[in-house]
């Protein structure tokens, strides 16, 4: 891993590039050498390919997947299924016949596949499915290509490629996200935050106020993951750090603090609990950071590489997570890899430098594809794909005037 803060030593200072790309080689070889982290009984692999497809690109999307899964996962026998598909009406019905099973559907889209097809396939019920581009098909020959798609169809099954080493300085981690109207809580623990699990939730706007959270339903989610975080460990939580995806509203402070006070009643915190509330904010400028760059002893301006970071005051500071060389500005205030963290609440004692440390590292297991540039930490982004996920589900269940039991999903008109 990129050390957080550690980015400036002299060897690099020519080519700052190379301590990325260092990094990566030495990221990758060790998931060949030692396997993934942890892994579950993995699923049944179907991949389905168009029928028009040329037979040699539809084997070699079967052979090179199962070889690369392979040999990430030190498997010697994996359960792989090979099936064509004339169009996508035929390919969603084969899905369905699925349904229920431990399977997971490897899809190849065709060039010109209509907008909207893929967000149909996600929306098929308990079938897990991992879709790839005609362009990705035609280039499984190449590592990069064939080890990105592996890792996501992995992922997709429960595996977890790798986990953080270094040591974190609070015992819980909650991401919290809000998307059309409904909110989604990630919950993360245990040695290094390698355990995880995901509530969703709802939310109702307040007046002009589209993302705020209603009290009620901060207190509903929060009891129900710290209880059963407490259970699972038998221990009272000493700390808590909440990530919440841009503001942290009043209702929403509201809600936490009923939360501490119940849950300390209970036993379940600990009274002397330590807490930070931090936003996590992609918007940041007028404020910039750069890199200084010699090319021939001359002097030039880049953009940052992960680990750099600018206190601004004890309850803000700016971070690099991700990089790209060239990426320019965004009109919408945004720069390359940088993200703003905001303490909007804590207890006295909090240092802004343990609460960088772990959004920087907690922002590094987006990286199981190195070359995607995701710069936000896992408590946000996962807590944002599985919301993304629950969405389209409910979207398909109204459209279909199904009736839907579950009491997650169910519209709250409170």
């Amino acid at each position: 891993m990129l050390r957080y803060g550690e980015v400036s030593p002299t060897r690099y200072a020519d080519n700052p590039e190379r301590l990325v790309t260092d990094w990566i080689r030495r990221k990758i070889p060790s998931l060949y050498e030692y396997g993934v982290f942890s892994s579950p009984a993995l699923p049944r692999f179907y991949v389905w390919t168009p029928s028009d497809w040329p037979r040699g690109t539809r084997d070699d999307v079967r052979h090179f997947l199962e070889r690369e899964i392979k040999l990430q996962c030190k498997y010697k026998d994996l359960n792989f299924v090979g099936r064509t598909y004339g169009n996508s009406s035929e390919l969603l019905e084969e899905l369905k016949k699925i349904q229920g099973q431990n399977a997971l559907g490897l899809i190849g889209l065709p060039e010109g596949t209509p907008e909207g097809t893929y967000s149909r396939i996600k929306q098929i019920s308990d079938v897990k499915t991992q879709c790839f581009s005609e362009r990705t098909a035609s280039r499984i020959n190449e590592s990069s290509f064939r080890r990105n798609l592996a890792l996501a169809a992995m992922i997709d099954a429960g595996v977890k490629p790798w986990v953080l080493d270094s040591e974190l300085n609070y015992d819980v981690y909650v991401g919290i996200d809000v998307l059309q109207n409904r909110t989604a809580f990630h919950f993360f623990w245990g040695p290094n935050a390698r355990v995880m699990r995901f509530w969703p939730g709802h939310s109702v706007s307040q007046a002009r106020h589209q993302e705020a959270i209603k009290a009620k339903h901060i207190l509903k989610s929060l009891d129900e993951g710290l209880r059963y975080i407490f259970s699972s460990t038998e221990k009272p939580i000493k700390s808590l750090t909440i990530h919440r995806d841009g503001r942290w509203w009043p209702s929403e402070q509201d809600g936490l603090e009923m939360t501490l006070k119940n849950l300390t009643c209970a036993g379940v915190i600990d009274e002397d609990v330590k807490v930070a509330v931090v936003e996590i904010r992609k918007t940041h400028l007028p404020v910039r950071l750069m890199m200084r760059k010699f090319i021939d002893n001359a002097l030039f301006f880049a953009n940052p590489i992960p680990g750099v970071y600018r206190v601004i005051n004890k309850n803000q500071m700016l971070m690099v997570c991700t990089w790209n060389p060239v990426r320019p500005d965004s009109e919408n205030g945004r720069t390359s890899g940088v993200i703003l963290l905001n303490v909007a609440d804590s207890s006295p004692d909090h240092d802004i430098l343990e609460i960088g440390k772990d959004v920087y590292e907690l922002t590094q297991l987006n990286w199981t594809a190195p070359g995607i540039q995701i710069n936000v930490p896992v408590t946000i982004r996962w807590a944002d794909h599985r919301l993304s996920e629950t969405l389209l589900k409910a979207a398909e269940a109204e459209e279909d005037d199904l009736d839907i039991e579950d009491e997650e999903l169910a519209a709250d008109e409170d």
